[in-house]
């Protein structure tokens, strides 16, 4: 008498519930991003995604186990489960790390005193002292910037990087001869597709041009560090930019003075 072997039905649902997961984990990102979904139904669908994704998990270790004892098929169902659902899981995992590496603010900026002003209709909540300290160490380049450069000369390059960031510019306002500084406001998008607006300062001074940058997310929920490392991101290439600028320049030029030495930039990755 044959003994039949039968196909782990645990296997079976684990392969089931990652093919679900997969989907509603990776579609609502790009459809997101493309601004074609709201946040609210974006974090909705993820979080139904990271729930089947857990289950799928869930039901390959089970199945791993029941397989080893019984000695029934579906050890390739089981696997292919544990993996998808593993993958689904590992961007809430980095977000995770985040959370607990980063303070949680709404916006960062390098002048709290006077912070560049948004156009947003949205007010963010300044962070508390205690959370400033924490932001201020761990984005330690989150300063202010003076240039001894015209602010006009400077305006032209902050464009360019915001261009190259790929940042929507909202408003623009260049420095003129009357002494007025210039601003750009842009819409910044982070991996997951959380909306954040960038205000960029353009002061004169009697030396030059001062710069100030603020970051502020548009929505109750972002990802943490998220602004910081982009403001500091920002000012690392500025700095990048103006210096290698200078250096190109002919000897006994009027903008020739070397740049102010900014503190070591921490380039972390753009989001």
């Amino acid at each position: 008498m044959r003994i039949p072997i039968l196909t782990s039905k645990w296997a079976t649902a684990s392969r089931r519930f990652a093919s679900v997961a997969l989907p509603l984990v990776v579609l609502p990102l790009f459809v997101h991003r493309a601004g074609a979904m709201s946040t609210l139904a974006f974090e909705i669908v993820e979080a139904l995604g990271l729930v089947l994704a857990v289950l799928a998990i869930l039901a390959a270790l089970v199945a791993f186990v029941r397989i080893w004892i019984t000695g029934d098929k579906g050890w390739g169902r089981a696997v292919i489960g544990f993996i998808i659902g593993a993958a689904c899981l590992a961007p809430a995992g980095l977000l995770a790390a985040d959370f607990l590496r980063y303070p949680v603010a709404d916006e960062v900026t390098t002048d709290p005193l006077n912070p560049p002003p948004l156009l947003s209709a949205i007010v963010p909540v300044p962070p508390s002292a205690a959370v400033a300290a924490r932001l201020a160490a761990a984005f330690p380049n989150l300063k202010p910037r003076t240039y001894p450069i015209d602010p006009a000369t400077v305006f032209s390059i902050v464009g360019g990087l915001v261009a190259d960031d790929g940042w929507q510019v909202l408003r623009e306002n260049e420095p003129d001869d009357g002494g007025n500084g210039g601003q750009i406001n842009a819409l910044a998008m982070s991996v997951f597709g959380f909306r954040d607006e960038v205000s960029i300062r353009l002061d004169p001074t009697a030396d030059g041009t001062a710069v100030a940058v603020r970051s502020a997310s548009l929505g109750p929920l972002h990802e943490p560090g998220a602004e910081g490392r982009r403001v500091q991101d920002f000012l690392a290439e500025l700095d990048s930019r103006i210096t290698a600028m200078q250096q190109g320049q002919p000897a006994g030029s009027d903008n020739a003075a070397p740049v102010p030495a900014p503190p070591p930039p921490q380039r972390l990755g753009k989001r």
